[in-house]
């Protein structure tokens, strides 16, 4: 599996290799995830991505889908939740950390107090 440093890097390598599935992190050199994703789904609307990264923020869970993507899993989770989101994307599926639902709960519990 290629791995990029920047945004950058990455575009040429999705472009060359043709790969399944595209991970992308939200904070990236060169290019965020949201604008690679957005290019992305100009330039091969077959890839299919899942983001991995630190936000759980719902926003921007909301604007990956918006963007295209097909997975947002969280890094504090990745071990577990990474492999299974893979797969699901890779079939067609999508997959959200099932701490998204927790973390959405908690805020909402607080925001109602």
């Amino acid at each position: 599996m290629p791995s990029a440093s920047d945004g950058k890097e990455l575009l040429d390598s999705v472009e060359r290799e043709i790969p399944d599935v595209v991970l992308l992190d939200i904070s990236m050199p060169q290019l965020n995830g949201f604008e690679i994703s957005r290019i992305l789904r100009n330039r091969t609307p077959d890839a299919k991505i899942v983001f991995l990264t630190l936000h759980a923020e719902t926003a921007y869970v909301n604007k990956a889908l918006e963007l295209g993507a097909s997975g947002y899993v969280l890094k504090s989770t990745a071990v577990s939740d990474l492999p299974v989101a893979i797969r699901i994307v890779a079939a067609g599926g999508t997959y959200l950390s099932p701490a998204l639902g927790e973390i959405a709960e908690r805020q909402e519990h607080t925001c109602s107090r």
